[in-house]
């Protein structure tokens, strides 16, 4: 589990970090090419930037009643990552702009069944 106070992540207004061991955003920059005949060199812009929430942690039946839905249904829904505590936190949020991706289930015989997959993240978050 993460540490209390890291990191709560909150997915279609359901509080999954207790099933969370990790989690990670990603935030990547899309480069432009834009060299031409006259550059002597590669030449780059930035684009738009792209989000995405790695995550996984330890399967139990409670998170499959969240994630399953949005896995089999695929839909937009909302995401809320809050890293840090009190004063220190800062909250990003996508409204409607999350969706599950890349899911994937580990089951062993004698271990703990994992989880792992990622939520794609539509847009620029609110950032408080």
């Amino acid at each position: 589990m993460l540490g209390a106070g890291n990191l709560t992540l909150v997915l279609n207004s359901v509080d999954i970090t207790q099933y969370c061991n990790t989690a990670e955003l990603e935030t990547v920059v899309a480069e432009l090419e834009k060299t031409n005949f006259a550059s002597t060199g590669n030449e780059s812009d930035p684009g738009m930037p792209t989000h995405k929430i790695t995550m996984g942690g330890l399967w139990a039946k409670a998170l499959n009643t969240v994630i399953m839905p949005l896995v089999n249904s695929p839909t937009k829904t909302t995401a809320v990552l809050t890293a840090g505590s009190g004063a220190s936190a800062v909250v990003h949020t996508w409204t409607n702009g999350a969706f599950v991706t890349n899911f994937k289930r580990k089951f062993g015989a004698t271990a703990q069944s994992e989880w792992s997959g990622a939520l794609n993240l539509s847009g620029a978050p609110t950032i408080s």
